[in-house]
């Protein structure tokens, strides 16, 4: 989902917004008012979540933190809803199981599960039962819940919002007119906030914005360090980057923001393609690519590359994948296991 459209600034709009609206104050009334509770479940459990649709590096976020709470001696699970698959039920995707495809588990899941390999993640709708599960089955002690913030019928002890610091609420307006999923004050309801691609000459202005909106809450900063480019071809994980101009193609929310990492990275891009959010890749997709590619080298991002993957015959010869790490600033993690000690 590009820029342009989330900012759909017009009559029409702007009134399904306002329906939109009405039905986002109504479900925070229930939850606000104590009219209906949340579940607790039997292990701390910290949200990673936005304000706004659009990339706000979500997913190396996720990834960075369960793997240092790892570190540190925890044992999370991550609790997913797997946006964009194509089947219903439960999946879990553990060490040892054999490991379903992107149109089962969702490409988000799989990313997440591809990077860290021992933390199980599990998939689903319901998250009170997949908590359960994770705890029954896998004794973990952590809870991760991915793209929590609007779920809130799962407690949680430490609740982080990712706000973009070019754009924290874009044009102000809610969905489908603007990119807001909640109103900005509903952010008083998080304790943690993180800027980030905070590495931007107005990431200052940004910080006090959401201060206003959410003057009690923690906030910090984090960039998007680019770790380099990883060879996708089978039996290769790691090969030096390809010298010369590159061609990008993905299947992402901001498109602009894979690029201008690459080109911030220093890596040329001469040509590139852009398909729609969660595209399922296909052999003509594939063609299509190399055809427009005429040669060179070929670049896509993480998620895209668990889709490229699924398809038939795709071997990854001559692909690359633009490896991103969450850098927070420092205190970012120390806070968060305060906070989860504070709770143990």
């Amino acid at each position: 989902m590009t820029q342009d459209l989330l900012d759909r600034d017009d009559p029409l709009h702007r009134a399904a917004a306002a329906l939109y609206g009405v039905g986002v104050r109504a479900h925070g009334a229930c939850w606000d008012s104590g009219l209906v509770r949340p579940w607790m479940a039997s292990a701390p459990v910290v949200s990673i979540g936005n304000l706004a649709v659009g990339g706000t590096g979500k997913t190396p976020a996720v990834i960075r933190l369960a793997g240092e709470l790892r570190a540190r001696g925890w044992r999370p699970a991550i609790l997913t809803r797997g946006h964009g698959r194509r089947v219903r039920g439960r999946v879990v995707l553990a060490p040892g199981d054999v490991i379903p495809g992107p149109d089962v588990a969702g490409d988000e899941p799989l990313e997440i599960f591809t990077a860290l390999r021992d933390v199980p993640v599990v998939i689903a709708a319901d998250r009170r039962g997949s908590a359960i599960l994770a705890v029954e089955r896998f004794g973990v002690d952590l809870l991760i819940l991915d793209d929590g913030f609007q779920h809130r019928p799962l407690a949680r002890t430490v609740d982080i919002v990712l706000v973009d610091a070019t754009r924290p609420f874009g044009n102000g307006r809610l969905l489908p007119a603007g990119p807001l999923r909640e109103p900005p004050r509903a952010l008083r309801r998080a304790s943690m906030i993180v800027l980030t691609r905070a590495d931007v000459e107005s990431v200052e202005a940004s910080r006090a914005e959401v201060h206003r909106a959410a003057p009690q809450a923690w906030i910090g900063t984090a960039t998007h360090h680019v770790v380099g480019l990883q060879s996708l071809e089978a039996g290769k994980p790691e090969v030096l980057p390809p010298d010369g101009p590159l061609f990008a193609v993905c299947g992402i929310a901001r498109p602009e923001t894979f690029l201008a990492s690459l080109r911030a990275a220093g890596h040329p891009v001469s040509r590139h393609l852009a398909f729609p959010d969660h595209h399922r890749f296909d052999f003509r997709d594939r063609d299509r690519v190399h055809s427009d590619a005429a040669g060179l080298a070929i670049v896509t991002t993480a998620k895209d590359a668990v889709r490229w993957h699924d398809v038939p015959g795709f071997t990854g010869a001559g692909w690359w994948v633009l490896a991103i790490q969450f850098e927070p600033a420092a205190g970012f993690f120390d806070e968060v296991a305060r906070r989860l000690e504070a709770r143990a």
